[in-house]
């Protein structure tokens, strides 16, 4: 009982990660809405659904990852490509 509380209360949490954009502007968005834009600037449509998903995984590692490393700056990810509304 005690993991699945703990999995309800880590579902409901919103991860946000800073975003530095091309010209130096930062925005704080939501990890998976972050992971969504990431993965449709780096990758094509029409590539096999498995592959869509292992660049989500890899999306949302790095930005977990760099988002832990750089808590001491102003932005967590760099992103020329971010193309998600704040």
């Amino acid at each position: 009982a005690l993991n699945s509380l703990a999995g309800d209360c880590l579902a409901q949490a919103e991860f946000l990660v800073r975003v530095q954009r091309e010209g130096g502007s930062v925005v704080r968005v939501p990890l998976e809405r972050y992971v969504a834009s990431a993965v449709a600037s780096e990758t094509y449509a029409d590539w096999p659904r498995a592959a869509l998903r292992a660049q989500a995984v890899v999306a949302r590692t790095y930005a977990l990852y760099e988002r832990d490393r750089n808590a001491d700056r102003g932005a967590d990810v760099e992103s020329e490509k971010f193309a998600g509304q704040t």
